[in-house]
């Protein structure tokens, strides 16, 4: 099976990803017992999953204690902070993250207001956010 196994705690999962393992799964005529068992989670994790409209298509599960990091990469990718790393524009430095104004930011705080489109599911007893709106 060339998809690797989901584990609870792994800071982000696609939903596309946990389709692709449970069809591998499902298909595996050698499934032995811990197979089954992750197959059983996964099912359980999927059937809650559909309830949200993108599920087929690719919905991210965040893990909660890596909320936080993620809100701050998704703020910059989105463009309201320059990139962090030089992407070859003269002139462009890479974000000091440490120096002031940056240092500033309430990152958790970011992170509680961001929830606001978010619900939770549980994977493997773990927290994990995905996207509700």
């Amino acid at each position: 099976m060339p998809l690797a196994p989901f584990t609870p705690g792994d800071e982000i999962i696609d939903s596309r990803d946990i389709i692709k393992r449970i069809e591998l799964l499902e298909s595996d005529p050698d499934r032995d017992e811990g197979g089954d068992e992750e197959l059983h989670q996964l099912v359980e994790l999927a059937d809650e999953g559909a309830a949200y409209e993108d599920w087929q298509y690719g919905e991210t599960l965040i893990l909660d204690s890596y909320f936080t990091d993620y809100t701050r990469n998704m703020v910059e990718d989105c463009g309201y902070f320059p990139q962090s790393e030089p992407t070859g524009v003269p002139g462009h430095q890479p974000i000091d993250w440490n120096a002031w104004p940056y240092r500033c930011i309430d990152w958790e705080r970011v992170a509680d207001e961001m929830k606001v489109d978010y619900t939770t599911i549980m994977f493997g007893g773990c927290t994990y956010w995905i996207r509700s709106v």
